[in-house]
């Protein structure tokens, strides 16, 4: 198995591509033949790698808009997809997924799924993301399992309950983005598991604020109600207490 890494000049077992050309440092005496003869001769054989892509098979040819055709190769990619390949895009490296690493192969590109996955990303790596420092600043971070592979990370998530409207929430608010730390929920519930969430006391149980004021239809009052306890009142009277309603400045 031979592993075809990403560097300038393409060292592919022993051939060279610079320039157009092909040089065979080993085994060619007569160097300088044209880049596409190098590709009729360059050996690959299933278990080469190019980068996510690992050869199965050699898979006939493609047929280029001038009518020239060129070798074809079908790869599996280490999210588990299959995709069949012309040599030249592996050997340039413009073809380093099935498209798994772009979120293209799978048409998820605009789908609510596939924005959870970005942000979940974002907000762990992303230094001007809007909430980094309440994630990535904290040391939290995404699973290499996902974060190399929105497919897997699609996989999981209709597995365990994701649905349109959902939200991933972290079990743990201390602890990483993977399947075992990770549930779907809806934005109230996430609400109540935030690491500035605010509980109370109320009737000798504590409970989210933001919960207990869904359960009282007083969500419409959050503002009113977080004053009055910042202002240093009890949890209980905060919420118990009638808002008053009306111009206060009016005589």
């Amino acid at each position: 198995m031979q592993t075809f890494n990403n560097l300038p000049g393409m060292d592919l077992a022993g051939e060279t591509l610079r320039g157009g050309f092909c040089v065979d440092a080993i085994s060619n005496p007569n160097p300088g033949f044209y880049i596409m003869e190098g590709y009729k001769t360059l050996k690959i054989v299933p278990g080469d790698r190019f980068g996510k892509l690992t050869i199965v098979k050699e898979d006939g040819r493609f047929t280029q808009p001038s009518g020239q055709g060129q070798r074809a190769f079908l790869c599996r990619c280490d999210c588990g997809n299959l995709k069949r390949i012309r040599l030249s895009h592996l050997v340039h490296n413009r073809v380093r997924s099935c498209g798994c690493l772009r979120g293209v192969q799978h048409n998820d590109s605009y789908s609510s799924l596939y924005r959870v996955w970005t942000a979940m990303k974002q907000r762990c790596n992303l230094k001007s993301y809007i909430n980094y420092n309440s994630y990535g600043e904290r040391g939290i971070t995404v699973c290499d399992e996902w974060m190399n592979s929105y497919l897997k990370f699609k996989k999981w998530a209709l597995s365990n309950g994701y649905k349109w409207g959902l939200l991933i929430d972290r079990i743990n608010n201390d602890g990483n983005y993977s399947p075992d730390n990770c549930r779907f929920v809806t934005t109230l519930e996430s609400a109540c598991n935030k690491q500035d969430t605010i509980y109370v006391n109320y009737d000798g149980e504590r409970i989210p604020l933001v919960l207990l004021l869904h359960k009282k239809e007083l969500k419409n009052h959050y503002a009113a109600i977080i004053s009055r306890i910042y202002r240093g009142w009890d949890g209980q009277k905060a919420i118990d207490t009638p808002i008053r309603k009306g111009n206060y400045g009016k005589k």
